[in-house]
């Protein structure tokens, strides 16, 4: 029996400014989500945090001035640097807390994953074969 490995999954919320509207914030949690779902379906040795999952009470800690984006963020990094591996799924340029969580993956010597979550097709078969190139067993 193996150890499971923690996996942060590392995808944009709000995404750039210039680029935002409610509706790619609600598309980029969906597209999150969906694809944790579908890693913990096929990798059950994957123990996986995805930050989108509790964007309803991040949002509430956000607009109640209870927390602001740079203290959500400083969390999250607590989080990776719990973790083996880091699932980087859109590039860094297209959110500051992409840049931010993949600095602190590099700053802890956590590898970085990148795994487009917008290529659906083929993302499983792509972050499965580039596990197991960091040397991570994922058989069961």
């Amino acid at each position: 029996m193996y150890d499971k490995i923690k996996a942060y999954l590392s995808y944009k919320i709000r995404g750039q400014e210039e680029n935002r509207t409610e509706w790619t914030i609600l598309q980029n949690i969906q597209d999150a989500v969906e694809f944790g779902q579908q890693i913990r379906a096929k990798l059950p040795r994957l123990e996986l945090f995805v930050p989108h999952e509790w964007e309803f009470m991040h949002g509430v800690a956000l607009k109640q001035g209870i927390m602001t984006v740079e203290e959500l963020l400083k969390f999250d990094c607590s989080v990776i640097r719990l973790c083996d591996v880091v699932i980087l799924g859109c590039p860094i340029s297209e959110s500051k807390g992409c840049t931010v969580e993949y600095q602190e993956a590099l700053k802890h010597n956590i590898p970085v994953i990148r795994v487009p979550l917008t290529n659906k097709l083929y993302r499983m078969r792509d972050l499965r074969r580039r596990l197991e190139i960091e040397g991570f067993e994922i058989k069961e």
